[in-house]
């Protein structure tokens, strides 16, 4: 692995049920032109949504639980999106990393290695 910027981080309010189903994470506020050049998804949880009908969270706070290749990013489909974006994934692997969330935005730009995940032994599934 290198050190470039090949991951885009979210934190999300939605389980990896929901991800999964909707082939993505969504709906985010991001330069489209710059998702679209990572090729790694990891979609970190945040349990302190007070909305109990947009959130769905079942992994710990701040934990990385679900890692995704990405495969294209496309305009949100969900009502008053804005300028908001879904970033899917064809393939995908749960994951159990604690404490990865340390930032203010709930998108971020980053690297495997700078996260300290590994590939070895992660097994994917197709979405």
């Amino acid at each position: 692995m290198n050190n470039i910027e090949d991951t885009i981080v979210v934190f999300t309010a939605r389980s990896p049920e929901r991800i999964i189903c909707e082939g993505g994470s969504q709906s985010w506020l991001v330069n489209p032109a710059r998702a679209k050049l990572c090729t790694w998804l990891v979609c970190t949880q945040n349990r302190h949504n007070p909305d109990r009908e947009f959130s769905d969270a079942t992994k710990p706070h701040g934990s990385g639980f679900l890692l995704g290749k990405v495969s294209a990013v496309h305009k949100s489909q969900e009502e008053d999106n804005g300028n908001r974006w879904l970033i899917a994934i064809s393939e995908f692997a749960l994951i159990n990393v604690p404490d990865v969330w340390h930032w203010r935005n709930p998108v971020r730009y980053t690297s495997l290695k700078k996260l300290a995940i590994s590939l070895d032994g992660i097994e994917f599934q197709l979405n």
